[in-house]
């Protein structure tokens, strides 16, 4: 039996999140929605991560959040998982998730957004 993980810093994203996936599948069995900074609350180890990272907060412009997620996902996924980044493409998430997970996939791309994937 699977389950899935919600987690984001804002209630109101998590809210929003519970609402879609019940209207969705119809219940929110085996799914789990967390308030929480990134992945500091997680406690259960992955086999695939799903991740839209912030670049920014408030006015200013940083990939230090991504950095953060990325590395907090490296540690919570097992042992041949995935993690699946969509992003602008100006942010060239690639040349951070190859410096941590040593490899990195382009899954598709248009001309504002990339998504990449990365095995552990």
């Amino acid at each position: 039996k699977s389950s899935i993980y919600f987690f984001d810093e804002s209630y109101m994203a998590i809210a929003s999140a519970k609402e879609n996936f019940l209207a969705i599948t119809g219940n929110t069995d085996n799914a789990y929605f967390n308030v929480s900074d990134c992945l500091t609350e997680a406690s259960e180890h992955a086999d695939l991560i799903l991740c839209n990272p912030p670049f920014h907060q408030n006015n200013t412009i940083s990939s230090h959040i991504a950095i953060q997620m990325f590395n907090q996902a490296h540690q919570q996924l097992n042992k041949d998982g995935e993690l699946w980044v969509i992003g602008n493409r100006h942010l060239k998430y690639h040349h951070d998730l190859k410096r941590i997970y040593a490899n990195c996939r382009n899954i598709a791309s248009n001309n504002k957004f990339s998504i990449y994937a990365s095995l552990k």
